[in-house]
C-alpha cells in the first residue's frame, strides 16, 4: 500500500473513500494506492478474488465496492492456501483505513489506472 505522498507514477489503483468517489475526486489525500504489476502488494494478488465477486470489475475505470462484497473478497482470499501471504496484512490495513475515514458508508471505490 502506498500513501498519496509516496506515489511515483500514475500506474496504480486507488482505493478511495465513498465520498471521494461520489464527487469523482481522484488522487485524494485520504486514498491509498496499490501497484498494478505482479509484485507483492499489487492489484494482481487481489484480482482472482475480486473477479469472482465482481465479474464486471472495470480494470481501467471506477468500481463501487460494497462492504459486503469486500468481505466476500476477503473470505475467498483467506480460504485460499496458495494466496499471497501479504494479503493478510493488506486486508487488515483496508479495514483500519475504512474505519478511520469512510464515515460509516456501506461502500468505497477502486479506481483503475
Amino acid at each position: 500500500m502506498l500513501a498519496h505522498d509516496e506515489l511515483e507514477d500514475a500506474g496504480v489503483y486507488e482505493f478511495a473513500y465513498a465520498e471521494d468517489g461520489d464527487q469523482q475526486r481522484y488522487w485524494s489525500e485520504g486514498s491509498f494506492y496499490l501497484n498494478w504489476g505482479a509484485q507483492e502488494n499489487s492489484i494482481a494478488s487481489l484480482a482472482p478474488y475480486i473477479l469472482k465477486v465482481l465479474p464486471e470489475f472495470e480494470p481501467y475505470g471506477a468500481n463501487k465496492v460494497t462492504i459486503d462484497q469486500w468481505e466476500r473478497i476477503r473470505a475467498l482470499a483467506a480460504s485460499d492456501p496458495e494466496r499471497d501471504p501479504t494479503l493478510d496484512d493488506f486486508f487488515i490495513s483496508v479495514e483500519r483505513w475504512l474505519e478511520n475515514g469512510n464515515g460509516g458508508a456501506g461502500y468505497f471505490w477502486i479506481f483503475g489506472p
